[in-house]
């Protein structure tokens, strides 16, 4: 699968995936990898759209590196339909991110579909880890605050990195 992919021959990959379905072969997250990280590269979303009712008509569950990738195609492609379709399976798989690039994609994600709530919550999960916040979650904060009109939470955080210092 990855040496079709590899070699950007995504019709012989696609044709794998459906000669192991036709025979009965297991496929779990890792067999679909190299096309979800194909397609999340991709301009148009439609492939990536497609692969993914595949996994879910196949019962495959996204796990957090798939997941990453799904999403990174889909806010790349600034698709906030797709955007908050993820963040829907991420909160009820309770996924947990891996590291601190995972959870700005995933803030970046809350603060496309102007979900606060959420934003606050997936912060407070980054702290509770010791998650250390680095200059892309700031810019992700101010981004999410300013779209969602929560002037004083940009002011907190105009005082928290005046505190801070340059970073």
């Amino acid at each position: 699968m990855e040496i079709f992919v590899s070699m950007g021959n995504e019709a012989s990959a696609r044709d794998l995936l459906a000669t192991m379905r036709a025979n009965g072969v297991d496929r779990d997250i890792r067999s679909y990898m190299p096309l979800l990280r194909y397609y999340a590269t991709q301009k148009t979303i439609a492939p990536l759209d497609k692969l993914l009712q595949e996994l879910a008509d196949d019962g495959v569950q996204l796990d957090m590196a798939a997941l990453i990738l799904a999403l990174r195609g889909y806010y790349n492609s600034y698709n906030t339909p797709g955007v908050r379709r993820l963040i829907l399976l991420f909160e009820n798989l309770k996924l947990a991110p891996r590291s601190v690039y995972d959870y700005n994609l995933l803030l970046r994600g809350y603060g496309m579909i102007s979900n606060i709530v959420g934003f606050d919550d997936l912060l407070m999960d980054m702290r509770r880890h010791h998650v250390e916040a680095n200059e892309e979650t700031y810019v992700s904060m101010a981004h999410a605050y300013s779209r969602s009109h929560y002037v004083t939470k940009i002011d907190n955080l105009l005082n928290v990195l005046r505190q801070k210092g340059p970073c």
